[in-house]
């Protein structure tokens, strides 16, 4: 296996930030990250240890839902996510490919993770059909989408959403293609959707600001009120993620704005 191919997306957005300790640690708290890992960890754990055999992340860019372990292999379209996830955070095994043109064996894969990704992809059809492809029969396919097509709205814009997922249709196709449903699983909700609604709002009302032009003097200060700020960030967000895991269990399907699914493959 390839440590890292030459694939790259010109395109891709945000990659100035994976190399900025504070923009990252930042990132790997944000309350819907931190719903998005537990929900994807408890899964893969139902597996057994380490997932029981061979992982694969399909675009986990440089913050992965799964573990860093020697038997998660990392893939991102970005070969410089790759480099940083293998540089900086000790992932071991890593590939800069794409999802829907995945450089391995028929049936070469235990488990199968996607979290945020698939929704990203203009032939999310192609992409299905190449983790089905790697995927053992028997193998898991553990997925995480937004869901709730008439909540796409100016915050799924920015950040490049193709699509929200309709839940029962998503299911459906799934089954079409040789999966059967393990569980479904209610991320979050109607409260998720609107304050990552208004935080992307803020954002772009404050983003010409970002780009004033700073002293280092102002940098630095600015980076070390971050470092202050961030365990108070990180406290706020986790309990912010309790709050939005209670709203999703006692809300119905039609209110989710994230969904798992777990599905396993019955037939190539």
């Amino acid at each position: 296996m390839p440590p890292i191919s030459s694939v790259t997306d010109p395109q891709k957005r945000f990659e100035d930030f994976f190399v900025d300790p504070v923009y990252l640690r930042f990132k790997n708290h944000l309350y819907n990250y931190v719903r998005r890992v537990a929900e994807v960890r408890r899964e893969l754990g139902t597996l057994g240890p380490l997932g029981g055999g061979i992982v694969m992340e399909v675009g986990s860019g440089v913050s992965p839902v799964a573990p860093v372990s020697d038997n998660v292999v990392f893939t991102d379209l970005s070969v410089r996510a790759m480099t940083t996830l293998r540089s900086q955070h000790g992932a071991r095994r890593v590939m800069a490919m794409s999802a829907t043109d995945i450089p391995l064996r028929d049936g070469s894969v235990d488990a199968l993770v996607s979290s945020e990704v698939l929704e990203h992809i203009p032939d999310d059809e192609a992409a299905f059909r190449e983790m089905n492809r790697v995927l053992k029969i028997g193998g898991s396919l553990i997925i995480t989408v937004p869901v709730n097509p008439k909540y796409f709205t100016y915050d799924d814009e920015f950040v490049k959403h193709q699509r929200r997922y309709d839940a029962r249709d998503l299911v459906e196709s799934l089954e079409r293609k040789g999966f059967a449903i393990v569980k479904i699983s209610k991320v979050a909700a109607f409260l998720e959707k609107v304050t990552t609604l208004s935080i992307v709002i803020v954002f772009r009302l404050v983003r010409p600001l970002l780009h004033m032009r700073e002293t280092r003097a102002q940098g630095d200060a600015v980076r070390m009120f971050l470092q202050c700020l961030l365990p108070v960030y990180q406290i706020l967000n986790w309990l912010y993620s309790l709050i939005i895991a209670l709203e999703a269990k006692v809300m119905p399907l039609a209110f989710t704005s994230i969904l798992l699914i777990h599905a396993r493959k019955v037939r190539a």
